[in-house]
């Protein structure tokens, strides 16, 4: 499901809003099953941040490509994964102009001495966004953060998948690669009503191209969901 998911803030972290050009653009990957939208779900809600699902941005006709138990290949996938690029970039150059728009009214406040009001922005403008999404193959990750690198602002390197900022002071987002093994998530796809029948798994495996520890931060999610969003927070958080 996609949609906003409110919350408390970052708890004083720079990394999970825009300022100075930084915004935050998590993403969940990984096969079908793995927990992206349970995970990814919590931690938008625990970061103040928007969440969205890119199941829900398929066209009818993949839908009903993979009800049916046929694959998509990299055609259907196409048009996809350009509406969740467009997404993304609506959401940072949203964030770019609430900026704009609350920096010209603290001065405008300043000059009249009025208190400045309570932040009303969505989290999607102020505290960044947290999409689930398959993303299987490096190349379907390039379109996804096509056009992305300027808005996520500079970099000076990756730890733990997660990009560093110039100067210090948080981060700015990046890949968290959920990996379990086939069983596993078989097993759980048994147990979940989704357009996608489990008899598809295989395929996913055999498209999956995963990213190493210095492209994602890579998380076992063969266990509960709940330890694996504590885990990421703390990884994230340090």
């Amino acid at each position: 499901m996609c949609g906003c998911v409110g919350g408390g803030g970052m708890r004083g972290k720079l990394w999970g809003g825009y300022s100075g050009g930084v915004y935050a653009i998590w993403i969940i990957m990984g096969v079908s099953g793995c927990g992206k939208t349970t995970v990814g779900r919590a931690l938008a809600a625990r970061w103040g941040m928007a969440f969205y699902d890119a199941d829900d941005f398929h066209p009818e006709a993949n839908v009903a490509k993979m009800s049916a138990g046929v694959a998509l290949d990299d055609a259907d996938r196409g048009p996809w994964l350009d509406a969740l690029n467009q997404l993304l970039r609506r959401c940072a150059e949203s964030a770019h102009l609430a900026e704009q728009g609350e920096q010209g009214e603290q001065g405008e406040q300043a000059e009249q001495d009025v208190p400045n009001e309570k932040d009303k922005a969505s989290p999607e403008k102020r505290g960044g966004v947290v999409l689930a999404c398959s993303a299987l193959k490096r190349v379907y990750r390039e379109r996804l953060m096509r056009g992305l690198s300027g808005v996520c602002g500079d970099s000076d390197g990756k730890a733990d998948g997660v990009v560093k900022l110039r100067g210090g002071g948080g981060h700015v987002g990046g890949w968290i690669y959920l990996r379990a093994d086939y069983d596993t998530i078989f097993n759980r796809m048994q147990q979940r009503e989704h357009f996608m029948p489990a008899d598809l798994l295989r395929s996913q495996f055999e498209a999956l191209e995963a990213p190493s520890a210095d492209e994602a931060m890579v998380v076992d999610a063969n266990g509960p969901m709940e330890a694996v969003v504590d885990e990421i927070d703390v990884r994230v958080m340090k």
